[in-house]
């Protein structure tokens, strides 16, 4: 149960009883439907960041106080007013183009706490890590929690080993000053944060690993630019059994 002094429960449902408040959703999600608009109600994974504003904050332009959600599965809200913003949060690497939708007081920030059973509530946390989504207020350790929760709240059974999973996570997410090298490799070095990482898509790995593995892969354009900076930069590469074989 999320507990926050402006969201009250009522039956299954959660009221938004502050002032003003912004969700921000990265306006690529309305593309890979990770998020839908539907007339003035949004479906979308619960993973996000909102910001709460008094009266006087919002009417004057002033910053309110951010948090970000955590509930990977699917929620909808309705909201009051709509529009696009491109922002550089405090752990944003570069600025990220956000479709940003207006509550008022009233407004259901939750319209239904129950959730469904089955894969499909998973599937849209998945297409947000795999399409290298998450948040970047998101801590690295908080990443595989949110996974586990993910399968948990929908009692998904996912016959895979957790193991796999901590991989699989440790390889989408990467050195944020050098994509090159896993966030796990560099989070020994000094001075690096829980949010020193970058969440990369699924299909740029390829072209992170090895020339090779790159230009065999999708997205050419993209992994040929990668292939030329990796040879000229001298990176270590990972060399594929295929690759082996084709040498020898």
């Amino acid at each position: 149960m999320i507990r926050y002094p402006f969201l009250e429960k009522i039956e299954n449902k959660i009221l938004f009883t502050g002032d003003y408040m912004n969700i921000y959703i990265d306006k690529e999600n309305f593309s890979n439907d990770i998020a839908v608009l539907d007339g003035s109600e949004v479906n979308t994974i619960g993973v996000f960041t909102f910001e709460v504003f008094t009266k006087e904050q919002f009417e004057s332009g002033k910053n309110g106080l951010q948090y970000t959600l955590s509930i990977p599965v699917p929620i909808n809200f309705e909201y009051n007013n709509e529009f696009s913003k491109e922002i550089k949060f405090k752990f944003d690497k570069e600025p990220i183009k956000y479709n940003v939708f207006t509550l008022v007081t009233g407004n259901r920030f939750i319209m239904n706490t129950r959730v469904e059973e089955g894969m499909a509530q998973s599937k849209k946390f998945l297409d947000l890590l795999h399409g290298g989504k998450i948040p970047n207020n998101i801590g690295y350790d908080e990443i595989y929690q949110l996974y586990l929760n993910a399968l948990k709240i929908p009692n998904t059974k996912l016959k895979v080993q957790r193991s796999l999973i901590e991989i699989m996570i440790a390889e989408l997410c990467r050195y944020k000053k050098n994509e090159n090298i896993p966030y796990r490799i560099a989070s020994n070095l000094k001075d690096i944060s829980q949010y020193d990482y970058t969440n990369v898509r699924l299909q740029k790995l390829p072209a992170l690993n090895s020339v090779f593995t790159g230009i065999s892969f999708e997205r050419m354009n993209e992994s040929l630019l990668s292939a030329i900076k990796m040879t000229k930069d001298e990176v270590p590469q990972v060399i594929s059994p295929i690759e082996k074989t084709i040498k020898y």
